[in-house]
């Protein structure tokens, strides 16, 4: 976007001004999205400490919600304010904190993958070490027992895998609607965070006495 410029009469100089503001000012957001992650780190700290001393149960995760909903509502409005009030520009105090709210989105959840992608390729190493290491030690175990205790630990690893087919769809039905509600409550939380930036970046934003446009 252009610049927009401003006449203005000075309070206490008789003649005219000019002042040129930005329509967006990247500086200011990225300033203010520094300081909506740092205080979203702070939230995430206390959290976990509250969290963690809680019994586990429905009382845990009640609180996590709640807390999710609250720190994502004042670290974005923080962030936006203080994104909306560098820029100067009185005009775009609730553009400036959608896009800092945009970028703290985007950054989180970054990280969320990469996180996640490190976990899940520790797991599946340890899945394959442990895989590896049960098929070397199977043709050794056999040698060792007895034919008839073979035949009998091989008749009830087939009857665990039936059990485990069979409760195969409940596992996986329980798994689906875990990940509906994690992504219906992430939904919400970045609503409401959105909400936090427009009125963070209202407020931000400089009042001065309302300009002519040239």
């Amino acid at each position: 976007m252009a610049d927009q410029v401003l006449n203005y009469n000075p309070p206490d100089e008789g003649g005219r001004g000019t002042i040129v503001l930005k329509q967006i000012s990247w500086a200011a957001v990225f300033s203010g999205l520094f300081v909506a992650l740092a205080v979203a780190v702070l939230f995430l700290c206390f959290g976990m400490f509250v969290g963690f001393r809680m019994h586990p149960g429905g009382g845990m995760r009640a609180w996590t919600v709640i807390w999710y909903f609250i720190g994502s509502f004042v670290s974005l409005y923080i962030g936006a304010w203080v994104a909306s009030h560098l820029a100067g520009n009185p005009r775009t105090g609730r553009s400036h904190g959608i896009v800092t709210w945009g970028l703290a989105t985007v950054a989180a959840f970054g990280f969320l993958s990469l996180v996640s992608w490190g976990v899940l390729t520790q797991s599946l190493g340890v899945v394959k070490t442990a895989a590896v290491a049960g098929a070397e030690a199977a043709p050794l175990a056999n040698r060792m027992v007895p034919p008839n205790e073979a035949e009998r630990a091989q008749s009830e690893a087939g009857q665990a895998l039936s059990q485990a087919q069979q409760q195969a769809p409940s596992i996986a039905q329980g798994i689906g609607y875990n990940i509906s509600a994690v992504a219906l409550m992430l939904f919400i939380g970045l609503l409401i965070a959105a909400c936090g930036a427009l009125v963070g970046g209202a407020k931000g934003a400089p009042r001065l006495i309302p300009p002519r446009t040239v």
